[in-house]
């Protein structure tokens, strides 16, 4: 059985919103140890941590750290057409911008979800690049094998037949799914080996992933993928 395993990936315990700060700090301790949870929490204000953090903030937060090669793949139709695939980063960022025009008027979070990704391919001194793919094992295998630990967010609601949330708690009717950062650790012929930071909601039926380390199968891990994304530090 093919099978890889990335060593000496660390686990934090999130607070409250804070998956995807989590998530950055497991990568970022994995190439310096003097990079932990708590640095990057003192890094990111208050105000910045209670939404939640957009998977390009990620990226502009490890740009911040000195990692200058950051890939983000995703599948995020929502966002992005599939015929950008192929545009350069110039072409592509003038799609973003137009993009952002009309979501200003539409949508809210998405418009802001766009401003950061705009901001991040355009940081100066970096190589940031996106790619709209939905081809993920492909990327997940490729960076694992070079001995990389991924980034990845996935439909957290769906992968664990949660209800869905509003602001107030559960709410089947007015509620949204929840987005969820994790680290993928390794991978084999079955499925995907993940670290989490979350554990408020890991109890009951759910109190086998507590511990933060579990696998996915890669069926039950792509079904909920597609409006997630990939984080590759190069």
């Amino acid at each position: 059985m093919e099978r890889v395993l990335v060593a000496g990936v660390k686990r934090y315990t999130q607070r409250t919103s804070e998956c995807a700060l989590a998530a950055c700090a497991s990568l970022a301790n994995y190439y310096d140890s003097e990079v932990n949870y708590s640095y990057l929490r003192g890094l990111v204000p208050p105000s910045k941590r209670v939404g939640g953090m957009y998977t390009p903030q990620q990226g502009l937060l490890l740009n911040r750290l000195g990692y200058t090669h950051i890939t983000i793949v995703s599948a995020d139709y929502s966002l992005f057409d599939w015929t950008w695939a192929k545009l350069s980063k110039k072409s592509l960022v003038s799609k973003l911008k137009r993009k952002k025009i009309y979501l200003d008027q539409s949508s809210v979070d998405e418009a802001e979800a766009m401003k950061h990704y705009i901001k991040w391919l355009q940081m100066d001194g970096c190589n940031n690049n996106l790619i709209i793919d939905y081809n993920f094992p492909k990327y997940i295998k490729r960076h694992l094998n070079a001995g990389r630990p991924v980034g990845a967010s996935f439909n957290w609601t769906a992968m664990f037949k949660l209800s869905k949330y509003d602001k107030n708690g559960k709410n089947d009717i007015k509620g949204d799914a929840v987005e969820h950062a994790v680290v993928l650790r390794g991978y084999d012929n079955e499925g995907v080996f993940v670290v989490d930071s979350h554990t408020r909601f890991y109890r009951g039926r759910l109190k086998k992933y507590k511990s933060g380390r579990y696998k996915v199968p890669w069926s039950k891990f792509l079904v909920n993928a597609p409006y997630g994304d990939l984080l590759l530090i190069h």
